[in-house]
């Protein structure tokens, strides 16, 4: 996926007391691509919060489109996320 997709720009912003993340990625090849993502949240210690939960999201995105994957944090005492991709089979 690494070679395709390129992050553009990586926004949180709060929701209330939740915090919400958009990662904007853009295809650069020229081709359609189609993969899956999920994000993890982890709280100030670095401990992952429901590492369970969190089902893989299909994306197809076009040659040269940007788009924005999106997620609410699971709860107050989320501080950080990681964003995991993976090629859809």
């Amino acid at each position: 996926t690494e070679d395709r997709l390129k992050i553009v720009n990586v926004v949180t912003a709060k929701a209330g007391d939740i915090t919400r993340a958009s990662v904007e990625v853009q295809n650069d090849s020229r081709f359609a691509y189609k993969f899956e993502y999920r994000f993890k949240w982890y709280d100030g210690a670095g401990m992952e919060i429901n590492p369970e939960s969190g089902a893989w999201v299909p994306v197809a995105i076009m040659a040269n489109e940007t788009k924005s994957l999106q997620a609410l944090a699971p709860n107050p005492t989320a501080a950080t996320f990681k964003l995991f991709l993976q090629e859809k089979p």
